[in-house]
């Protein structure tokens, strides 16, 4: 059984193949002050419909096998009755194949702001086969990733090439010994 995981440590977001989700949601609008808390909770209801109801793919899927995920969007401000702004966070994991093991798959803050960062760390690990090859591009240009085998540590190094303007996109791809891949993208920004 395959299993690769990428985690960036600034946050990650993991392609994967599709499949139905069991998808637990939080809108929290503590932060908002003299609010009306129902339209937070129509959100939240609407968000947990639209996940939980849409049929992603052609297959059925049993409710053990489906994708566990938490969804919590954090609302810090109102700025108009119809407009809003936050932050919002992802953590999934999806069942492994004739088991009961879970394996992670996604760990996602979005649009995060890296200026103060040297390094860029992601864990990839598959229990079975191992690893056999990665890929990992900025803006879509290769970039030079070092692995620590021992430790399923890949590391980048930002004083290896100036980036220019402020937002990037990050891509890392990771195959193991029997040629299972996994592909995390982001998206960062960061200032020289």
């Amino acid at each position: 059984m395959f299993r690769l995981f990428v985690i960036l440590i600034f946050g990650s977001i993991l392609n994967v193949n599709a499949q139905e989700l069991n998808c637990l949601v939080i809108v929290n609008s503590d932060q908002i002050q003299n609010s009306n808390t129902q339209v937070y909770n129509t959100l939240q209801n609407a968000i947990v419909e639209y996940m939980n109801n849409t049929k992603w793919t052609n297959n059925n899927y049993k409710p053990q096998e489906k994708i566990n995920c938490a969804i919590t969007l954090n609302i810090t401000e109102q700025p108009s009755s119809n407009e809003f702004k936050g932050n919002l966070s992802i953590q999934a994991s999806r069942p492994v194949y004739n088991s009961t093991y879970q394996t992670p798959t996604l760990n996602f803050k979005d649009d995060q702001l890296l200026t103060k960062y040297r390094f860029l760390k992601f864990k990839v690990y598959d229990d079975l086969s191992g690893i056999k090859s990665y890929r990992g591009e900025i803006d879509g240009k290769w970039i030079l990733l070092e692995y620590n085998a021992k430790k399923g540590l890949l590391t980048y190094d930002f004083n290896d090439r100036q980036l220019e303007g402020t937002k990037h996109s990050l891509k890392v791809i990771a195959s193991d010994n029997v040629n299972n891949t996994n592909t995390y993208i982001a998206t960062f920004y960061k200032k020289e």
